[in-house]
């Protein structure tokens, strides 16, 4: 799997005003880590993919959206 990070930042920008703490706030992840993986191109794991997972699953949102799938 592989975050699909256009998608997942167009959609913090559009429904998070490009707030990265209220997009951590929203995952339930540190907001640290969020920035890091969006800006600092660093790998997201296996904490971050489920988190987006739960996320869409709580917003009736597919996943699939942000996570490409091999």
């Amino acid at each position: 799997m592989k975050l699909n990070k256009a998608a997942l930042i167009r959609h913090m920008n559009e429904n998070f005003n490009g707030n990265y703490a209220w997009l951590a706030w929203e995952l339930k992840i540190d907001v640290a880590y969020v920035y890091a993986v969006l800006v600092n191109d660093k790998k997201c794991g296996e904490l971050f993919l489920k988190s987006i997972i739960r996320w869409c699953d709580e917003n009736n949102t597919d996943f699939r959206e942000y996570i490409f799938l091999p």
